[in-house]
């Protein structure tokens, strides 16, 4: 693994794990939250209420912190895939030969 990926994959991987697990969620539920009691309390059950609750800046907001989230899943999905694509790619060192008692055992 070249310095530079093993470097990204150190402070990239915990930030995207850390994002995509828990504020994913929570975005999810924030949005939906929003978008079907502001639907309620100020249409009803209507499309009209649908569309307007659509519009309003809270759900809006909470749309926006979604498509943060998904950004940097992708972005911590990208440098997996790139990692395991180029890992051992540019490797010199001889590869450790075990003696033949350690493997029987």
């Amino acid at each position: 693994m070249s310095c530079t990926s093993m470097t990204l994959t150190i402070w990239v991987s915990p930030l995207a794990k850390r994002w995509r697990g828990n504020h994913e969620t929570a975005f999810q539920l924030i949005a939906g939250y929003e978008q079907s009691q502001i639907e309620r309390a100020i249409e009803g059950s209507t499309w009209m209420g649908y569309f307007v609750a659509q519009a309003h800046r809270w759900f809006a907001q909470a749309m926006f912190w979604r498509q943060i989230g998904g950004w940097m899943f992708t972005l911590g999905f990208v440098l997996l895939v790139w990692d395991l694509l180029t890992i051992g790619k540019r490797e010199t060192r001889p590869a450790e030969v075990l003696p033949a008692e350690v493997v029987t055992a």
